[in-house]
Formats: C-alpha cells, sequence, structure tokens
C-alpha cells in the first residue's frame, strides 16, 4: 500500500460484457501519487486483480525501464482499393538483442498479409510508401521471412508474433542507433498479392533512458503525461474494438456451426 490509508479499501471494481470482455478505467481520488519520484512511487509496483470473491487471480508490474515502439495503422495515402487496413503493430528489442513484436490489423479479406519495418520515415508516395525493408547494406534482408500475418476470411482480422533473434548475418536492430534503428520507421501492411496497402509510423511510448525523448525526464511534466496517455488510450481502444470484434465474430460462428449440426441432426432423426 503506497500510502498512509488505504485508498484501495474501497477497490475500483470492473464488471464484463457478454463476451466476458471488460474495458475499465479507474480514477483516484488522492492526490501525490508519481511515476518514480520520492513520493508515492508507482513504478515497479505490482498491479492486482482480484475476482469477485477477493481471490488474487492475475498480476502485472509497473515498468518505465520497458521501451516500446508502436505503430497506429491506416490505410496507405495512395492506395485506391478496397482494403480498408486498420491496427497495431508493436515492437521491442529485447536485452538479447532479439526483435520481438506484436500486430494486429483489421480489414483484410485475404490469407496471408505481412508486416514489415521499412527503411523509411514517412508513408505518403513521394517519399516512397516507407521505402524498402528496413535491412543493413550487404547482409540478410530479415524480413524476407519474418512478419507473415495470417487472416481469418469471416472477420477480415489477423494477427502475429514477430521474433527476431540476433543475428550477425542481419545485424542489431536498435532503437536509435546504427542501420537498424527502428524509431520513427515506416511499418508497411501488404496483402496477400504483395500490395502495399497500411502504413504507420513507429513512436516511443515508453520511457527508456538511454536516448533523448520527452519521457526520459525523471518526473515527467504534465503535458508528457498527457501526451503519453491519450497515445497509449489511443493504442488501447483500437487494440480493444478489434479483440471484441474478434471475439464477437467466433462466438457467431460457433452458433452458426452449433445451428448447423442441430438441423443436420434433426434431418438425421426426421
Amino acid at each position: 500500500i503506497l500510502s498512509e490509508s488505504d485508498v484501495w479499501a474501497s477497490s475500483p471494481k470492473y464488471s464484463t460484457d457478454e463476451d466476458g470482455i471488460s474495458n475499465h478505467w479507474a480514477r483516484s481520488s488522492t492526490s501525490g501519487f508519481s511515476l518514480n519520484g520520492d513520493t508515492m512511487p508507482v513504478s515497479g509496483k505490482a498491479v492486482v486483480m482480484h475476482s469477485a470473491d477477493g481471490e488474487k487471480v492475475a498480476c502485472g508490474m509497473i515498468s518505465l525501464k520497458t521501451r516500446l515502439e508502436v505503430a497506429i495503422l491506416s490505410k496507405l495515402p495512395s492506395y485506391e482499393g478496397d482494403v480498408n487496413t486498420q491496427g497495431v503493430a508493436i515492437f521491442e528489442v529485447l536485452e538479447d538483442k532479439t526483435l520481438q513484436g506484436l500486430v494486429e490489423i483489421s480489414g483484410h479479406s485475404a490469407t496471408p498479409a505481412a508486416v514489415h519495418i521499412h527503411e523509411g520515415f514517412d508513408c505518403r508516395k513521394k517519399h516512397g510508401n516507407g521505402g524498402g525493408h528496413l535491412a543493413s547494406e550487404g547482409k540478410t534482408d530479415a524480413w524476407s521471412a519474418n512478419g507473415s500475418v495470417t487472416v481469418e476470411t469471416e472477420t477480415g482480422i489477423g494477427s502475429a508474433e514477430i521474433i527476431i533473434p540476433y543475428d550477425a548475418t542481419v545485424g542489431e536492430f536498435t532503437y536509435d542507433v546504427g542501420p537498424l534503428n527502428i524509431h520513427s520507421r515506416a511499418v508497411v501492411v501488404h496483402e496477400a498479392g504483395g500490395a502495399r496497402v497500411g502504413c504507420g509510423i513507429l513512436t516511443n511510448f515508453g520511457a527508456d533512458k538511454t536516448t533523448e525523448n520527452p519521457m526520459n525526464q525523471t518526473n515527467p511534466g504534465a503535458l508528457e503525461v498527457v501526451l503519453a496517455v491519450v497515445a497509449i488510450g489511443i493504442m488501447l481502444g483500437v487494440l480493444f474494438a478489434m479483440y471484441k470484434q474478434h471475439v464477437r465474430a467466433k462466438k457467431n460462428k460457433n452458433l452458426s456451426e452449433e445451428d448447423v449440426e442441430l438441423r443436420q441432426h434433426s434431418n438425421t432423426m426426421i
């Protein structure tokens, strides 16, 4: 408990919808909390989720050390086709130099699709629609074998986990130095045929203290905190909407399959 009086005695309650999904924001009226300052710092503390009977069922750590590069994906400005790409791509460089990413996209009707980090810093046509794959000159292009996204034909939604371990023949992915730095790069979405249909620019949503960005301050100012919260809110909103759509689509699909099985069973009995 961070404060002298337990502000969590009347802890925020959450409820779920018919699909078991909860989208809940909590606000504490107690002042004095800080990210990692001298008074009631929340960095490094555990966030615990309780079930209705009070049992601890989930846990996560608040961290300012993890740096994430996030791109909100949308339809490529120069693309005039019918694929209306929406989604988010999140990338992180791990301590062992592995590039790890999570991608969620919607609006696609064909499978598979692909998502790659490109060398460009702009999604517009006059800047090459993101340029070519992010690769070191004279080294192996890691994206030729990574980034495939499986899309469900019924929903148009696809997801993928991208893991590219460090390889000397590829080079080292970094946040802001060297030829494979990913900060502010374009993330390009390809349809099954390879055409570029979506794009977004990677933005730092973390607080890695080795780089120069507004969130590096020990006690970020109000503006930086607001901007970070808004940006993360947008990202989570996109993910939440896509996940909810995905769950409901799967649920409807299962119900339809059950209905078909019941009809077949009824016909057999007749």
